[in-house]
């Protein structure tokens, strides 16, 4: 009786079944279902390990475009996502660049099925202008289990377009004794619950008197330091720290 109502049974539960004579798995229908012979579930893609710290799990982690590929239905896989970052502001006391933005998702359910990965690339200095953002990384784009990561905005530059530009994480602010925010941060809200998506602003460059030291980039956990006004070049902003 108690086999059967499945009160307190984990998913995943095994058992043997006398009576039917067979091998038996409690599924997330919260059903027993019957292990038919010789059925694998083959997942492939990235650079696979398994993950000491986390019994059970096994990780791939891509780190260049390709496929997430399963023959089978995959339970309770999580899914973290890193957008690239944005380039350091060009020429004299560029900010530094922000974070690409993080999203993280538990729970999830794959169908069989190919899951194509992009992942975005860092931006560039460029000289004598602000940093260019940093690109999307994207998980199963076009599907309904579709993740972004946006990337990080590119730092500000004193001899050009000052202010950090806005991304993932935004990019941290510096000009000429002028008053500059760090840019702001995209990531929130970017993907639907239960997916958590993490982004900060940039540091801001503060009042005169001038200082000349930027602010720092935006992180996933946390903005980027605002410069300390009349402390000199030794006055730049830490960026943001990141998320485990």
């Amino acid at each position: 009786t108690i086999r059967n109502s499945g009160v307190s049974t984990a998913a995943g539960t095994l058992i043997f079944n006398s009576t039917d004579n067979q091998l038996q798995v409690y599924t997330h229908d919260n059903i027993w279902q019957k292990c038919n012979e010789g059925t694998v579930t083959t997942v492939e893609g990235g650079a696979t390990s398994d993950n000491s710290n986390r019994a059970g799990y096994i990780t791939h982690t891509f780190n260049s475009p390709g496929n997430f590929v399963t023959d089978g239905s995959v339970f309770d896989v999580e899914i973290m996502v890193i957008g690239g970052g944005g380039g350091g502001g060009g020429r004299r006391y560029g900010a530094g660049g922000g974070a690409g933005g993080v999203v993280y998702k538990t729970g999830v359910t794959l169908a069989a099925g190919t899951y194509a990965i992009a992942i975005g690339s860092g931006g560039s200095s460029n000289p004598g202008d602000r940093g260019s953002n940093g690109n999307n990384t994207t998980f199963a784009a076009g599907t309904p289990q579709a993740l972004t990561a946006k990337g990080g905005g590119g730092g500000g530059c004193y001899d050009g377009t000052y202010p950090g530009a806005p991304g993932g994480s935004g990019g941290g602010g510096t000009a000429r004794c002028q008053v500059t925010p760090g840019g702001s941060a995209t990531q929130p809200g970017t993907n639907s619950a239960p997916a958590t998506d993490y982004g900060n602003r940039g540091g801001n460059y503060g009042p005169a008197p001038c200082g000349y030291a930027p602010g720092g980039g935006g992180g996933a956990g946390g903005n980027g330091t605002d410069s300390v006004p009349g402390a000199g070049i030794n006055g730049g902003g830490n960026g943001g720290i990141g998320v485990q």
